[in-house]
């Protein structure tokens, strides 16, 4: 009895005229009205279609267990032609293949007899929703529903919440539900019919990990609805304008049997377009159903119940109309096309990347100017949706801002120059209330009225966004880099074989060579090979942390004397000692006036320069994170500088056991490539290879070399050693676990 009514069960997920038209077909009328009353322990019932059609469909469903007549395989193909005809949505996503030749034949070899179901049910399995609304979703059947169409049904816990009335306790429980996705490989599309939207979400991504096919949400755009469906047959519509005029509403809805006919006639909303539309659309022969459009999400739905047959027969084809046209404007369609039917804006990295819509349709603002300009050989194109403060708002965690005023007499944005130090390096605008400027290279306040370009010209400033130029930090250009070849296929290369910066509104494409190349990672360095090649157990890490965490920028015995004696010691006991193993750096005391921390040669093989002059600036280790305002950002700002203008070197580095903020690591490249130089960063990651070298290549043991730094460092705080230093504080011996980095982008 209990496997029977876990079978009957299935018909909780079916219409109730379903349920009444299984019990008539199957149960002969005299014995239907008995099972009745006694189910309802009624006496008498003058008509069973009454009776039945006032039933609730719990009793409907006990007197099916009640109906031996009804057999398993009856309740299945109920079950089967009904559970999915609850007002039927569809999510439709696009399908971008990473081999663009793939075809149905060929995945099916790969993902046929249920190996697609076993391996989506791996990646789902245990997942919940992060506010548990639902759980257990599960992929329960996969089958070919046409020569290219595969269905795949799955079922879910979904969670309702109540109140019981006796305790006035808040109690919840879960419904078993269904669902299915049709997903198709020749005409690229999936669609997912399922009421809740985190559930699509999930499933797609489990298409796209486990078939290595990327999935895209569409926008379904108003040129798409004009194409797709008949005018007259529109019935109401949602409309929509960012920035209506004044007087106009943003949104309003608007409804009629002629809806059609009357849009036309409509005057002062041209501008305006749609968010949400309904269709009367004919299913079959005879038979109409409201289709709701959601544009921007890609989603339609019927208002209608429908059976399973008459579901897939209608959906196919009309799924298949729209995916296809769609397919067609981005395979073939101009570059705002192909941008208007993709739905980038629900690009799960780009989500994760960001904060806010705004950030994100900036940010793909950018993506489609940068695409253009490249398509059409241009340098430079205007972000003509958004002015300059609404991009410096949207993007300044993203960017490093430079500020460069345009000179009427230049006739082009121009650095400035500071009136105290005469450098023209990082001269700031700050927005206090008023506007104030400082130097970054002296510190000094710069007084406005007494600006001056690098040609001496007098230059006005007005604006704190005069000039300001925004140049992108690494994380910005590898976001952009990975939606243009997930999507389009493109490589633009950003920070390796093109730069791009902003001025105003308008996006500037520069094309890079190998000579222009600025960032370097150690893993770019043939000769360094035997530092970056090695792989490191967690306890190995862990050890190595602890001693990079210890060491400090000098020892208790710095001096010209004690450096060069520790030069062929094996011992470790400063942050240079580790570049002493594998390159020609020498050591020496750590002062204001040496040529740099640390400095030794290197061969740049992509230019041809054998003997390169690097010169880096090394500091201890830090907590937390390395930015532009720290004082250790500050001072390394102002080493940088210095060392710009030096011409005996090549390769400029930060040095620190430290996370570096890309904010930091811009500006330093902007520096860079302003005065000719390039730069190779030591962080945290690259140090601890750097110290795991040294003590493999001196035979030194970790604890020993702890403790030897642990007593080092109390003679420093002492006095006792013969350096001068007193008062450092030991760095904390907190492993971290941060994983090691092997490459790092440019």
């Amino acid at each position: 009895m209990a496997r029977r009514i876990k079978q009957t069960g299935k018909l909780l997920h079916v219409p109730n005229k379903a349920i009444r038209s299984l019990l008539f077909s199957k149960v002969e009328s005299t014995a239907l009205v008995r099972r009745y009353l006694q189910v309802t322990k009624g006496t008498a019932v003058k008509s069973i279609g009454d009776a039945l059609m006032r039933s609730t469909k719990e009793t409907l469903i006990k007197i099916v267990n009640a109906c031996p007549e009804i057999d398993q395989k009856a309740i299945e193909d109920c079950f089967e032609d009904n559970r999915y005809s609850a007002r039927p949505s569809f999510q439709l996503y696009m399908l971008i293949p990473i081999d663009p030749k793939l075809m149905h034949k060929d995945f099916m070899k790969n993902w046929g007899k249920n190996k697609g179901l076993a391996a989506l049910n791996q990646i789902l399995i245990d997942e919940v929703h992060s506010k548990g609304k639902w759980k257990n979703i599960e992929i329960i059947d996969q089958s070919e529903v046409d020569p290219s169409t595969l269905e795949f049904s799955f079922s879910y816990h979904e969670r309702y919440e109540y109140i019981e009335p006796e305790t006035e306790d808040s109690k919840h429980v879960y419904e078993l539900k269904y669902g299915f996705f049709w997903m198709n490989i020749d005409e690229r599309f999936v669609s997912i019919s399922v009421p809740t939207d985190s559930i699509s979400t999930v499933l797609a991504l489990a298409i796209q990990q486990v078939f290595k096919i990327y999935t895209t949400s569409v926008n379904i755009s108003d040129n798409v609805m004009k194409r797709m469906f008949k005018v007259d047959d529109l019935k109401s519509s949602s409309l929509y304008h960012p920035k209506p005029p004044e007087g106009m509403p943003q949104r309003f809805t608007v409804a009629d049997p002629h809806m059609g006919s009357i849009m036309e006639k409509m005057k002062g909303y041209e501008e305006y377009g749609s968010a949400r539309s309904t269709y009367q659309e004919e299913v079959e022969e005879d038979t109409f159903s409201s289709l709701g459009i959601n544009l921007n999400k890609g989603k339609i739905y019927l208002t209608r119940q429908l059976k399973a047959s008459t579901l897939r027969r209608w959906g196919l084809q009309r799924i298949k109309q729209l995916t296809g046209y769609m397919k067609g404007i981005y395979e073939k369609g101009t570059l705002d096309e192909q941008f208007e039917v993709l739905g980038l804006n629900d690009d799960e990295t780009l989500k994760d990347f960001t904060h806010t819509n705004e950030e994100r349709a900036v940010i793909l603002s950018i993506l489609k100017t940068i695409m253009r300009c490249k398509q059409n050989e241009e340098r430079s194109m205007s972000v003509i949706e958004y002015n300059v403060e609404n991009l410096y708002k949207v993007l300044r965690k993203h960017t490093t801002a430079i500020f460069k005023p345009f000179c009427g007499e230049c006739q082009h944005y121009n650095e400035i120059v500071c009136p105290s130090c005469g450098k023209a390096e990082v001269v700031t605008i700050q927005k206090k209330g008023e506007l104030e400027g400082s130097c970054g290279y002296c510190h000094e306040s710069v007084a406005l009225s007494l600006l001056t370009c690098t040609e001496g010209h007098r230059v006005k400033v007005t604006s704190y966004y005069d000039g300001m130029q925004m140049i992108p930090q690494m994380n910005l250009n590898e976001l952009l880099n990975q939606l243009a070849e997930k999507y389009f296929r493109i490589r633009l290369q950003l920070g390796e074989k093109t730069n791009f910066y902003l001025i105003g509104n308008t996006v500037y494409v520069t094309k890079t060579t190998t000579s222009s190349k600025v960032m370097y990672h150690i893993s770019d360095i043939r000769s360094l090979k035997p530092v970056w090649d090695r792989t490191l157990t967690d306890e190995k890490k862990a050890e190595v942390t602890e001693i990079l965490q210890l060491l400090k920028e000098k020892c208790s015995n710095h001096s010209v004397e004690g450096c060069r004696k520790c030069q062929s010691e094996k011992s470790l006991l400063c942050i240079m000692k580790p570049f002493a193993t594998f390159t020609d750096h020498k050591l020496h005391p750590h002062h204001g006036q040496e040529f740099g921390d640390v400095s030794f040669t290197m061969e740049l093989e992509n230019l041809g320069i054998s003997d390169a002059v690097f010169v880096g600036m090394a500091k201890s280790y830090e907590e937390g994170t390395i930015t532009q305002s720290h004082r250790l950002g500050r001072e390394m700002i102002q080493q940088f500088i210095a060392k710009c203008i030096d011409d005996r070197v090549h390769v400029l580095g930060l040095i620190i056991a430290a996370d570096v903020d890309q904010g930091l690591i811009a500006m330093c490249r902007h520096l860079a490539e302003k005065h000719n130089k390039k730069v190779m960063m030591w962080c945290f990651d690259e140090l601890v290879l750097a110290v795991d070298f040294a003590l493999e290549k001196l035979g030194l043991n970790p604890v020993d070399v702890k403790k030897a730094i642990v007593s080092d460092t109390h003679k420093r705080t002492t006095g006792k050693g013969t350096g001068k230093a007193k008062g450092n504080k030991t760095a904390s011996t907190k492993a971290r676990s941060k994983p090691i980095r092997k490459k790092a982008a440019n």
